[in-house]
């Protein structure tokens, strides 16, 4: 994405069209370190300033192994006021979910399809226990 700055931004740029009247949130597939992090949230300031609007919440995926070390991801993004959210298949699956909410991440995303019966964590009580 980083390697096409201007298609990024005109992605940007429809994100923002779109999600306009939303509680719209932004999560970057593939970022590999900071570097990446800050040159998509300049590209992503630079199209909310064009656009006139506030720029929404910028997050990551972390699904590479550069920056797959969870607990000090998440202890991290902690530190510095941030919410950690994981979406996808990992948090749908039952025995990866109290690994994940141990671990303090904040929110789980999955596909409206993906939730089955007897996949929904242990109740919120519980979250001691798993950390």
């Amino acid at each position: 994405m980083l390697a096409q700055p201007d298609t990024f931004a005109d992605q940007f740029r429809a994100l923002l069209r779109a999600g306009a009247p939303t509680d719209l949130r932004v999560m970057i597939p593939m970022v590999a370190d900071l570097r990446e992090l800050r040159a998509c949230r300049r590209l992503l300031h630079r199209a909310a300033d064009d656009a006139g609007l506030a720029p929404p919440p910028l997050g990551i995926m972390v699904e590479l192994p550069e920056a797959v070390a969870v607990a000090a991801t998440v202890a991290a993004a902690h530190r510095h006021g941030r919410t950690v959210s994981v979406c996808g298949d990992a948090a749908a699956h039952p025995l990866v979910v109290p690994l994940l909410l141990g671990l303090g991440c904040d929110s789980l995303s999955v596909a409206p399809s993906r939730p089955r019966r007897g996949t929904r964590p242990r109740a919120p009580a519980r979250l001691r226990d798993l950390r």
